[in-house]
């Protein structure tokens, strides 16, 4: 799967990822952990990728859903 190679998930947390995206898995708490990691990834190839070699080009989507699944996620921790 190229998005999962893409991400870079950890191979111990790979099947984990893969079940869930392949919606094997309907567990909402893994399909919560795997939501965090890719966010995670997200974020550390933003970070620390080749950013500035394609300009961030069609990465709003990404960082918008990514901000909202972690403000929700935030929230429910606080409770």
């Amino acid at each position: 799967m190229a998005l999962l190679d893409a991400l870079g998930a950890k191979p111990h947390k790979a099947d984990l990822v893969r079940s869930v995206l392949t919606k094997e898995n309907d567990n909402p708490t893994d399909q919560l952990i795997v939501c965090l990691i890719i966010v995670f990834r997200f974020r550390n190839n933003f970070f620390h990728g080749l950013k500035w070699a394609y300009e961030l080009r069609g990465q709003l989507g990404n960082f918008t859903h990514s901000i909202a699944l972690l403000k929700k996620y935030l929230a429910e921790v606080k409770k």
